[in-house]
């Protein structure tokens, strides 16, 4: 969709990776949160390789960039309550008024407040 985008218009359209952060993944209408990742163009070297006729190697390269990304903003938690958990220790932990922080920073101190909290249980 992106590249087709890009072919009819001739406008680089902005794509921004989204994750959601279920509570019961396997219960039917399980509560989530989504968090969206840091936005980004298909690069030049993407766009070559979709008009010059190469378009599985350009999609390939910018489902792996989606991909990465997406990895950024995913984050598992048993339940409800400890995903609160998290966030409350995270913003303990940080206060607002501190920055400089990349998301992907900010995603990996959600990642091991949630490994500290999963090893403080056992």
């Amino acid at each position: 969709m992106t590249f087709g985008t890009i072919e009819k218009t001739g406008q680089i359209p902005i794509v921004v990776p989204s994750g959601l952060k279920y509570f019961k993944r396997h219960a039917f209408r399980s509560r989530c949160i989504i968090e969206f990742g840091r936005p980004f163009k298909p690069t030049k070297k993407m766009i070559n390789l979709y008009m010059s006729g190469e378009k599985r190697k350009a999609v390939t390269l910018m489902l792996k960039e989606l991909e990465n990304r997406m990895r950024e903003v995913i984050m598992t938690a048993p339940s409800y309550n400890e995903l609160q958990a998290i966030y409350l220790a995270k913003s303990l932990y940080l206060p607002k008024n501190i920055t400089g922080f990349t998301p992907e920073q900010e995603n990996e101190m959600y990642q091991r407040f949630s490994k500290g909290y999963n090893a403080m249980k056992e």
